[in-house]
């Protein structure tokens, strides 16, 4: 019978225990996600700054969170990352605003697809449709493109993207296309160079070109058999990738003992390091180039690679994580009104009143203890 009673008291014990803990633990889930809408409720604008607005919003977040797999504070983030960019955004000959949660549901899947965190998925998305001025589903298909780059040159998608990421001023002031030079990228990351590195030859070949000539160019582009003044011109008006093409073309017909000084002459000695042989790599270049044309492919691929990703165990398992840190929270959320009256009165003069007598009370006893414990002993 004692036995018996031992287990049962320590079975209840365990169980309530367990309870407490996931009180616990429900409660600062919710917490922590009412905390990281503070950054999307900071910078809402128009109707997302709204009472219904920001309630969507949040129940936008949850859904993309159990549809997806990604965590609902990673959503979060990503949401904050992007609202400062669209909340509010008239995009279109229409005029109508962009919809805040299915632009965080597709971003989300670009997150899942090159496994990314969410924060920095939303940053990248933004940065670049601020950094080349485009529209959402501009954007969108600019992404696109260079997933189905990665997959077919085999070159990482978040890399390449951070790249663009990293030139994408540099490319607009220019006026040079996304596209044009997510495909210069590519090439320059197959070739070995990081996106740091890759977007650093980037500016600099871009920069070089559209430049006041030197007589150094004017040598190297006398070498190429190409005229300096109409290659800019080209360039000013539109035709970026077909000049580029003319020059990596003219680049790899030259003999190898010309190469390096053409190279050091057009782009400076200190760039061979970031642009190096992919400046003659033309089949890569055109490879690269058609690839990014595709729009058809681009329009699609982000949503194949995520439907991949999806079939996996760990995407499962994620999948699972998300919809129970999701119940957790939505069980939190419940709890928080109560937290709330309890903080409001501990905090309150009435509150800090009971617990001194509290604190003197438990004091008193477990003085009254000690000094009973301390007769016995003796």
């Amino acid at each position: 019978k004692v036995a018996a009673g031992n287990m049962l008291s320590s079975a209840v014990q365990g169980i309530g225990g367990k309870v407490v803990d996931g009180l616990k633990g429900a409660t600062m889930a919710a917490v922590e996600f009412e905390t990281s809408l503070v950054g999307i409720s900071k910078v809402a604008r128009g109707a997302d700054d709204t009472a219904e607005g920001f309630a969507r919003i949040k129940d936008g977040i949850k859904s993309t969170s159990k549809e997806l797999g990604v965590l609902p504070t990673e959503v979060a983030n990503l949401t904050a990352q992007l609202a400062p960019a669209f909340s509010n955004v008239k995009e279109g000959a229409d005029g109508v605003a962009v919809d805040l949660v299915a632009l965080t549901g597709d971003v989300s899947k670009i997150a899942v697809a090159w496994d990314m965190t969410g924060k920095e998925a939303g940053k990248a998305f933004a940065e670049i449709s601020a950094g080349l001025q485009l529209t959402t589903t501009e954007t969108k298909s600019l992404f696109g493109g260079i997933n189905e780059i990665g997959n077919q040159l085999g070159v990482n998608a978040a890399t390449l993207a951070e790249s663009v990421q990293r030139s994408a001023g540099v490319l607009k002031g220019a006026n040079i296309a996304g596209e044009t030079g997510a495909a210069l990228s590519a090439v320059l990351i197959k070739t070995g160079s990081s996106a740091e590195v890759a977007a650093t030859g980037v500016r600099t070949f871009i920069g070089r070109l559209g430049a006041g000539e030197t007589k150094g160019q004017l040598k190297a582009f006398k070498t190429l058999n190409l005229d300096f003044k109409d290659l800019r011109k080209e360039m000013a008006n539109g035709d970026a990738e077909g000049q580029i093409k003319k020059v990596v073309g003219a680049l790899a017909g030259l003999r190898n003992e010309q190469k390096l000084e053409v190279i050091s002459e057009l782009f400076g000695t200190e760039s061979i390091g970031s642009i190096g042989a992919a400046a003659t790599a033309t089949d890569l270049l055109a490879q690269s180039m058609a690839i990014m044309g595709d729009k058809t492919a681009a329009a699609t691929s982000v949503q194949k690679e995520f439907d991949r990703v999806q079939n996996t165990s760990a995407a499962k398992i994620a999948k699972l994580k998300a919809n129970v840190e999701m119940l957790a929270i939505e069980f939190g959320e419940r709890l928080l009104p109560y937290v709330d009256k309890v903080v409001a009165f501990l905090t309150s003069p009435e509150g800090q009143d009971w617990g001194a007598k509290a604190v003197e009370k438990a004091v008193g006893f477990v003085t009254m203890m000690a000094d009973g414990v301390a007769g016995l002993v003796g």
